[in-house]
């Protein structure tokens, strides 16, 4: 009879053991939440623990270069400077929150030793196309900046004076850059 009770004591003590184990092993884990706006991981063992990511989802601004010949710094939003040696795409390194505005902007055009103004020769020049808006949930990747070789120079077209023109070599692309001077005559010389 003893026996009996002890084995069931036995038994009732390791029942009551295993469940205090699995019931209650809440270590504080608190998962990993990261600043891309992951859900966080993990809620701990138990009745304990919180999960993480709170961090705020942020987006990437991008696009590509094409025609580049030499080397060009783009910025965004007048920092974050980059670099760009070649065709293809590129990525700035600042991500930015949902309803950001961006700017991509040329600070550094490609260095050919020539000024545009003193020249008649052709300049390669970079011009940035969709390259401002605002974040909407989701990356901006369609930013396109072109480098065409342009012809600058000055000339009167019979109806706004001597102006600054531009040329690719194309008629289709031979355009004046802007009526300067409304009075008739821009050029200082």
């Amino acid at each position: 009879m003893i026996h009996k009770i002890l084995r069931i004591l036995l038994i009732f003590l390791l029942t009551i053991t295993i469940a205090c184990s699995s019931t209650n092993n809440n270590n504080g884990d608190t998962g990993n939440g990261n600043a891309n706006g992951d859900a966080g991981g993990g809620t701990g063992d138990g009745t304990g623990g919180t999960g993480g990511g709170t961090g705020e989802i942020t987006y990437k601004v991008s696009g590509n270069v094409s025609g580049l010949i030499g080397s060009i710094t783009i910025q965004n939003n007048g920092g974050d400077d980059l670099v760009i040696s070649a065709d293809g795409s590129f990525e700035f390194t600042t991500q930015l929150a949902d309803n950001a505005n961006y700017d991509v902007s040329i600070l550094v055009q490609p260095d050919q030793g020539i000024q545009p103004y003193r020249q008649t020769q052709t300049m390669l020049l970079c011009e940035v196309n969709n390259g401002s808006g605002t974040i909407t949930t989701a990356d901006v990747s369609d930013v396109d900046i072109q480098c065409i070789d342009y012809l600058f120079f000055v000339a009167d077209d019979g109806i706004h004076g001597r102006e600054l023109w531009k040329s690719d070599g194309t008629e289709a692309g031979t355009t004046m850059i802007a009526d300067i001077d409304t009075s008739g005559n821009s050029d200082p010389y």
